[in-house]
């Protein structure tokens, strides 16, 4: 079995602050695994839903001038 990443180890690989994360999971907006009172994150799971989080350039919205923002 692979390791599981806790909240604080999502939290710095994501560059973002535990609460934010803690809203993530509250929201269902990221995937997580509930033992008992604790959180935890499969490594794959995470990679997976960065990835869908990619934006491509069709879905940046471009102001009047037509630059990207």
């Amino acid at each position: 079995m692979e390791g599981l990443l806790n909240v604080k180890q999502v939290a710095e690989l994501l560059n973002v602050k535990r609460s934010y994360v803690y809203g993530l999971t509250s929201t269902g907006r990221i995937p997580f695994i509930k033992i008992g009172n604790h959180l935890r994150f499969r490594r794959t799971d995470i990679n997976g839903w960065l990835d869908m989080q990619l934006l491509s350039t069709s879905d940046v919205t471009r102001p009047e001038g037509g630059d990207p923002v």
